[in-house]
């Protein structure tokens, strides 16, 4: 997970100061992504595990708009996260998101 939030960190300040540090940015990425491929080779041991890949996945999908020609990217790294939403969250997750705290008012037909 630290690759991806130094591969996200690197490429905002490379995007909103004079730093080079984009060349950093793609080398913490390409780190990433490699410990995030083998992270889900095998099934998560501990809630924190399974919750460590998904905020990863959310750093690289954050970081992508940063790149340039990144939609590709991105839209790869969406579907990841929502694969990783799919298989593994559950209510002990801290990105498991009840709808029963948002009250859903519908549309009247028309």
């Amino acid at each position: 997970m630290i690759h991806s939030i130094l591969a996200l960190a690197a490429s905002h300040l490379d995007a909103v100061s004079n730093s080079s540090v984009a060349e950093q940015a793609i080398q913490h990425r390409i780190l990433a992504v490699k410990s995030l491929n083998e992270a889900l080779s095998v099934p998560p041991k501990t809630r924190c595990e399974r919750d460590a890949r998904m905020a990863a996945a959310l750093a690289l999908a954050f970081q992508s708009s940063h790149l340039q020609d990144g939609m590709a990217e991105f839209l790869t790294m969406v579907r990841g996260c929502n694969l990783i939403a799919g298989d593994e969250m559950n209510a002990d997750s801290a990105f498991h998101v009840s709808l029963e705290h948002y009250p859903y008012t519908p549309v009247p037909k028309r």
